[in-house]
């Protein structure tokens, strides 16, 4: 049986509860919608096929072609030796230099601890494969504006990321192999029960 590996996104819930609630819904559904789109514009530039930019993703493909930055990979899974896994949204390369790139789309107004962390996450287990050089955060704003944060290693983050994962792989180890329907009442007439839970019962 394979040992269990937490995803990026559960050890990031359990390090910061909460961290989402305070995020409107409707912000919620345009980043996931941009990152959808975002991932079908990138397949159709991959498969020679044309793709018409959308309101919600055209500043960002703008963007990348001003940077130089061709898309050579979308939506992939990686799996850690360090005992985790994760979705990364892109992967590619800046076209004068050659230098490989992993991107994580942020469609949000702030970038935060844990958006920092997760990207930390990500490129460590893409170092691990030999898959980029570099990584960082594209983030896009309502209005459209658009800037590259480039990802600076974080020592503290990565400790604190490996601690989130040792403890739900703890959990999962030791948790309960049952359900509470599986257990069976013990009958009224066992002895366990005694005299008190009898007359508790009557």
């Amino acid at each position: 049986m394979k040992p269990y590996s937490p995803r990026v996104s559960e050890v990031l819930a359990l390090l910061y509860p909460g961290s989402l609630a305070f995020v409107p819904p409707e912000a919620l559904e345009r980043g996931s919608q941009a990152h959808e789109q975002m991932e079908r514009w990138a397949n159709d530039v991959l498969l020679g096929y044309a793709h018409k930019p959308t309101r919600l993703n055209s500043s960002v493909i703008e963007y990348l072609d001003r940077i130089k930055f061709s898309v050579t990979r979308v939506e992939f899974r990686l799996d850690s030796k360090m005992g985790y896994h994760g979705h990364l949204d892109a992967l590619g390369e800046f076209r004068p230099t050659g230098e490989r790139w992993i991107l994580d789309y942020k469609f949000a107004e702030a970038i935060t601890e844990a958006n920092r962390m997760q990207v930390e996450s990500y490129f460590r287990m893409a170092r691990e494969h030999k898959l980029c050089d570099k990584a960082g955060l594209l983030q896009c704003r309502a209005d459209g504006r658009v800037k590259l944060w480039r990802h600076k290693a974080n020592t503290r983050l990565w400790h604190a990321f490996l601690s989130g994962v040792n403890v739900l792989r703890f959990q999962q180890q030791h948790r309960p192999h049952f359900q509470l329907d599986d257990i069976e009442p013990l009958p009224m007439e066992n002895p366990l029960y005694g005299q008190r839970a009898r007359d508790r019962a009557d």
